[in-house]
């Protein structure tokens, strides 16, 4: 989550799961995308940002300098039902339109809780989905649950 979901996301362009140490799937929870867009918020009214303004610095020249490490720069090389954003709707560290932009970039949608980056009330909905929808998928290494049954005299499991 929030650092490891811009790192999941990053990994997510530029590793597939038929390269070393690529992913057979990705979960981007309360993914960061635009450190640009972060630091130029969170930063509104500082004298930090009052003095990078007066330098001729900008989001957009903060956007262009980090958009090397940007995950909505590349393209994920995964496939889509592999990929995965949760994200918070009270999120006020890594505001939501971060996990919609890397939603909307994935051509995926966002599985929403309704707390934040703190106090993520109601995660566990999200997370349950993204296990139901990973346990359909023949991932490698997965051995897959035997149906339960019944012998003579025994109740069912």
């Amino acid at each position: 989550m929030s650092l490891g979901g811009y790192t999941t996301a990053l990994w997510a362009s530029v590793a597939g799961p038929d390269d070393v140490g690529g992913l057979d799937f990705a979960v981007a929870m309360i993914p960061a995308v635009s450190f640009a867009r972060l630091m130029w918020r969170h930063g509104e009214h500082t004298p930090a940002r009052a003095r990078a303004a007066k330098a001729g610095i900008s989001e957009d020249l903060l956007a262009d300098a980090f958009a090397v490490h940007m995950p909505t720069t590349r393209p994920a090389r995964l496939p889509r039902e592999r990929l995965f954003v949760i994200a918070g709707r009270g999120d006020r560290i890594t505001p939501p339109e971060h996990a919609e932009a890397l939603a909307a970039h994935w051509g995926v949608d966002v599985r929403w809780f309704d707390g934040g980056h703190l106090a993520q009330i109601g995660r566990g909905d999200p997370i349950r989905e993204v296990r139901r929808a990973l346990g359909q998928l023949a991932l490698p290494g997965r051995v897959p649950r035997m149906p339960a049954v019944a012998t003579p005299g025994t109740p069912p499991r």
